[in-house]
């Protein structure tokens, strides 16, 4: 692995071109859907672009700013699909068992509007058909953006405005090498390229691909991201669906969801807007992200304990 210890910064890239953006996003959304989502990477050698300097930054990063990069992450995966985490399953439990996985039962529905969504944005975009796999290089490259695209994109929507380019060049150059270790072909890899390019992409992902799925949310998407909102609910007192749901949407992607306001409480509104006030008052605040860091880590072994969940949960804070 290289180092790079020298103090002066390279010359900003110019943007990409319109070509270059397009023809990157074609590759993906016509290539590789048919491609398996494990390339074959080794697991033993490193790339030789691998560079400790970015990867020890981008784990400081972790560090100071963990509780809000974490709700960028979490709120990303309103814009994945039931299909997409139901693939996952099934090959995890292949690899496991060696069998195949019947088909998941359809959660429950619950309590968000489907209706008001589907209302707000309109119809769905026509599907193109394409071979269907378990999980695809895109599935893959889609996993990528959960954790990187709002940050790259949106970070001052995080209480992150201040991190420079350099913080978010390491940044993206962490998640390119845990692409790469996952089986993440290099020519998809969708932290490959200098930060203008990245964005660039991420961009046009996020247009073009991610909030179109939006507008026919299904049951199944419902269930799992309730499941799962529940879920950190126990340990994250402040980890509620639909004031993440609706700021991500409003406040973050910059939609009009009018329908979907009007089904909010007024309990989850002022929520909303205390979320909203939060992360614009962490912007270039270490002393704000610090009290949001300590009463993160307070609400979550608050909530182990009441929860009842073993102690040894709570080694995942000395990870962080």
């Amino acid at each position: 692995m290289k180092s790079d210890d020298s103090d002066v910064p390279p010359p900003r890239p110019e943007p990409p071109s319109d070509a270059w953006v397009e023809a990157k996003l074609t590759t993906l959304l016509q290539e590789a859907p048919a491609e398996d989502g494990d390339c074959g990477n080794s697991s033993s050698q490193p790339p030789d672009w691998l560079d400790d300097r970015k990867l020890a930054r981008a784990r400081r990063l972790h560090e100071i700013y963990w509780p809000v990069i974490n709700n960028s992450q979490v709120m990303s995966l309103f814009l994945s699909n039931a299909d997409k985490v139901r693939a996952m399953h099934r090959r995890v439990t292949e690899q496991l068992e060696g069998k195949d996985l019947a088909e998941v039962d359809v959660p429950a529905p619950g309590r968000c509007p489907l209706a008001a969504l589907r209302g707000d944005l309109g119809p769905p975009p026509a599907e193109p058909a394409r071979p269907t796999r378990f999980l695809s290089q895109l599935d893959m490259v889609l996993t990528q953006w959960f954790f990187v695209g709002l940050v790259v994109l949106h970070p001052e929507k995080f209480g992150l405005a201040h991190l420079t380019d350099d913080d978010l060049v390491c940044f993206v150059h962490l998640w390119r090498s845990i692409g790469h270790r996952l089986g993440v072909a290099e020519r998809h890899n969708l932290c490959v390229g200098s930060l203008t390019q990245v964005r660039a992409l991420c961009l046009q992902l996020e247009r073009r691909v991610l909030v179109p799925q939006l507008r026919h949310p299904d049951r199944c998407w419902l269930g799992l991201t309730h499941a799962l909102f529940d879920g950190l609910g126990t340990v994250f007192r402040q980890c509620h669906h639909d004031v993440f749901l609706y700021y991500i949407l409003h406040d973050v992607l910059g939609l009009e969801v009018p329908r979907l306001y009007g089904t909010l409480s007024w309990l989850t509104r002022l929520r909303h807007r205390l979320l909203r006030t939060i992360f614009r008052l962490a912007n270039g605040n270490t002393e704000m992200h610090a009290r949001i860091r300590e009463r993160a880590r307070a609400e979550f072994v608050t909530g182990v304990e009441k929860e009842g969940l073993p102690k040894n949960v709570t080694y995942v804070l000395d990870l962080i």
